[in-house]
């Protein structure tokens, strides 16, 4: 008698995911982690909000640096002031819709993700805050978003 091994099944439900994020070395690590899904990206803020407003329901996730364009060489941004330009417009963007995503804040900046968090919090947006590194699958995983089978990463039912 022949025995057979069970394959894998890989989730048939891709993830749809808006990733606003201006670092290309980043993007290198983005891109494996969603290899399986579909991904949109944006490299400002205004083609962030440009993306939600144009098709309110179109994702699942959304990771969301703080630090886009040249804001991050300001101190406003460094200290979290300032809006404009950064990820705080595009939480701004996600907290007007009427059935946000989930979101992931994965900026260096301590003082822009925690101002990017209390934007999404006080619109009940559901959100989770994590630092950005080369690792950041295995925080996905962690949070129940994503799960690694043979290493791709898939959706979690």
């Amino acid at each position: 008698m022949k025995i057979i091994k069970p394959r894998r099944v890989r989730s048939l439900h891709k993830l749809r995911v808006l990733i606003v994020e201006d670092d290309s070395q980043r993007y290198a690590i983005f891109d494996k982690i969603f290899a399986n899904h579909d991904v949109t990206k944006a490299t400002r803020a205004a083609v962030g909000c440009a993306w939600l407003h144009k098709d309110r329901a179109a994702f699942d996730l959304i990771m969301l640096d703080h630090d886009l364009e040249l804001t991050h060489y300001t101190m406003e941004s460094v200290l979290g002031t300032r809006a404009a330009g950064t990820g705080q417009e595009v939480a701004h963007a996600i907290a007007r819709l009427d059935t946000p995503p989930m979101v992931v804040v994965h900026s260096l900046n301590p003082g822009g993700a925690a101002a990017i968090c209390v934007i999404l919090a006080d619109a009940g947006v559901p959100h989770h805050r994590v630092e950005f590194s080369r690792w950041i699958g295995a925080d996905l995983h962690k949070l129940g978003i994503l799960r690694n089978s043979d290493e791709h990463w898939e959706r979690v039912s």
